[in-house]
């Protein structure tokens, strides 16, 4: 069966859709708390949660962050995975967030109801423009003028203005097995969130690079205000922004088809579709052989074997 409609739009399976992650490709990856909550409403406890287990994630599974912003419902990260481990990277990121946000909110239950998206990007100037779309997202959902105003975790610091920020990273494994003492200072270690520049940017300065980055988001954010002068509408604004609760939820949740990649032209569009068409092919032929109980099954690179009850 073909993955794709008649009109040639991708059927994205809704819950599980196959992926195939490669250590050179770049992907753009969301996820959605449950019921779109305002789980993750910025605060400065909850920025340093998300900072924290980032980092730690990042360091763990070398991935390369090129962008990435907390909203209130929702996370987006324009990242590489040279170990082709983005998967532990999202369990683990998650999973601790979960943990500690509900902890936070003195909460419990589901955080993050459903599997990440996870959406390959075909070329260098679609990655720009992805950078552009994650910094320009509070702009662009009405909450505040310019990400520089954003209350919440972004890597705009970082890419836009050349900001090196550490961020605690506290060794809770080690101070639990010395008696949990007092002074935390001996198992707390400040490290850095790492930005990388834009691929085909590596040669340029940092300054230069940052305001490239710079003139391409505040462009995005002008056309932004235009739409919205135009609408007549305004901004929500940090204050109010700050003032809602985390059981609150957006009036307007999107929904929306996961996109099969992102490219920049038809042409690459059309190969990336060839290409998962014949990856999923490979991938079921695979899977058949594997769950009728084959143990040498090569699946195709950037897989792995389904789990099932028969499995060892």
């Amino acid at each position: 069966m073909s993955p794709f409609g008649e009109g040639g739009e991708y059927l994205a399976p809704v819950s599980y859709p196959i992926r195939e992650i490669l250590p050179d490709r770049y992907y753009l990856l969301t996820c959605r708390t449950q019921e779109q909550m305002f789980l993750l409403r910025p605060s400065l406890e909850v920025d340093k949660i998300i900072a924290e287990w980032l980092i730690r994630a990042q360091r763990r599974y070398g991935i390369v962050i090129y962008a990435f912003i907390n909203m209130s419902s929702h996370w987006h990260l324009v990242c590489r995975s040279p170990g082709a481990n983005v998967d532990q990277f999202v369990r683990e990121f998650q999973g601790l967030l979960a943990r500690f946000v509900n902890k936070h909110w003195k909460r419990s239950g589901t955080v993050f109801p459903r599997r990440y998206s996870l959406e390959p990007i075909q070329d260098d100037e679609k990655l720009i423009e992805r950078i552009v779309y994650v910094l320009t997202n509070p702009a662009k959902a009405n909450l505040v003028d310019s990400i520089d105003n954003w209350p919440g975790l972004s890597s705009a610091p970082e890419s836009l203005h050349r900001q090196s920020r550490t961020f605690c990273i506290f060794a809770r494994t080690a101070w639990h097995k010395a008696g949990r003492p007092d002074d935390k200072k001996p198992f707390q270690e400040f490290v850095r969130l790492e930005v990388a520049p834009p691929p085909g940017w590596e040669h340029l300065r940092p300054a230069e690079c940052a305001r490239r980055l710079r003139e391409l988001v505040y462009a995005r954010e002008e056309e932004l205000r235009r739409e919205r002068k135009a609408q007549g509408k305004k901004v929500l604004g940090v204050r109010r922004i700050l003032q809602a609760s985390p059981t609150d939820r957006s009036a307007h949740p999107k929904k929306s088809p996961r996109p099969l990649c992102h490219a920049s032209t038809r042409e690459l569009w059309d190969e990336y579709r060839a290409h998962y068409a014949q990856f999923l092919e490979l991938y079921r032929i695979a899977s058949k052989r594997y769950r009728d109980g084959e143990t040498d099954v090569a699946f195709p690179p950037g897989s792995f074997p389904p789990w099932y009850r028969g499995a060892a």
